[in-house]
């Protein structure tokens, strides 16, 4: 939806967004999507343009908008008939579920009779673990959430050696890395065992430091790395009104301006939904941001001691370790038995 904005639009996405450049960054993406593809572990993304048939697009909509977003952004155009919406919806369905690998099978569009150009993202990530949790070693013990203690599965692992810091800021952080060496999962917690919870963990203030911290560790013998066998599946709820208090209230305006693509167009509403799963194998994850348009109304310590034991709520990220794009983030701050 960047890509179609123009003016004061698209500062204030860019600027909510954190994109300083957008040139610059179309040819970041454009790299990263271009790397190699590991069959053990690998990240892809699509994107997908549903419009209207009856949308007049603007004069210069192939070269501002069209190329540039299949080159850079693998995306994928097609000419729809919102009216007839069940059929759409499908379409869209469908389209999801491709491109998450059917990790994301039953996705529900919110697009209506109303809208005029739907755009889509996918993305999808999976990852052996460059040293595989065994099931035999799969045991039910209690992960201490912050609505109460549940029985789960945890996944052990003894004596093994991994990126780790302890007591940055009360947080204590460990590096698994997936086979390749390209991705890894990060997880954070608090160090003080009676802290069952992960807020205040990863603000906007203390993220790129302890993520800086770990990336410079030394690999630490651990004796014990615990974590829970967990799947996550949420969508985001009141998204629209979250990035309008961010600064992109104008997107949502009649004073938008989207007319790279088309003219008299505003963003209606944003939905997202991410599915992770994390086993003894590795790890799964996909994600789709779906954003609908309509028409304006005109207008350092001791090895043999340390362990990690993830039992109670941690922040998790996926990473790539070259580019340091962070895939995927989440919390897990209870677990169902």
């Amino acid at each position: 939806s960047d890509l179609a904005a123009a003016g004061e639009t698209r500062k204030c996405m860019d600027d909510t967004l954190c994109i300083g450049n957008l040139e610059g960054f179309k040819k970041e993406i454009k790299a990263f999507n271009s790397g190699s593809k590991e069959k053990s572990a690998y990240f892809n993304t699509a994107n997908g343009l549903f419009i209207d048939k009856t949308l007049e697009l603007s004069p210069g909509y192939a070269s501002d908008f069209e190329e540039p977003a299949k080159e850079f952004f693998n995306g994928e155009f097609r000419t729809v008939d919102f009216k007839d919406t069940n059929t759409v919806r499908n379409e869209i369905k469908e389209w999801v579920k491709t491109a998450t690998e059917n990790m994301i099978s039953d996705y529900s569009s919110s697009a209506d009779e109303n809208t005029v150009a739907d755009i889509l993202n996918a993305v999808y990530f999976y990852g052996e673990w460059e040293d595989k949790f065994t099931a035999d070693n799969t045991f039910t013990e209690t992960f201490h959430g912050e609505n109460g203690d549940t029985d789960t599965d945890m996944m052990h692992m003894d004596e093994v050696r991994r990126r780790y810091i302890s007591g940055e800021n009360g947080v204590k952080a460990v590096a698994l890395p997936y086979q390749g060496g390209n991705f890894e999962m990060d997880l954070f917690m608090y160090k003080d065992p009676e802290k069952k919870n992960a807020e205040g963990i990863f603000d906007e203030i203390t993220a790129s430091g302890l993520m800086e911290k770990l990336d410079n560790a030394e690999p630490v013998m651990l004796s014990s790395l615990v974590i829970p066998r967990f799947k996550m599946d949420l969508e985001l709820p009141e998204l629209k009104e979250k990035l309008k208090s961010l600064g992109m209230e104008r997107a949502f305006s009649n004073s938008a301006d989207f007319s790279l693509l088309a003219e008299d167009l505003k963003i209606s509403d944003v939905c997202h939904r991410a599915v992770v799963e994390v086993d003894e194998e590795g790890s799964r994850a996909a994600a789709v941001t779906e954003v609908i348009m309509q028409l304006t109304s005109i207008a350092p310590t001791e090895e043999e001691t340390e362990d990690f034991i993830a039992d109670k709520p941690f922040i998790f990220l996926i990473r790539d370790t070259k580019s340091g794009i962070v895939l995927f983030t989440g919390r897990l701050s209870s677990v169902t038995g």
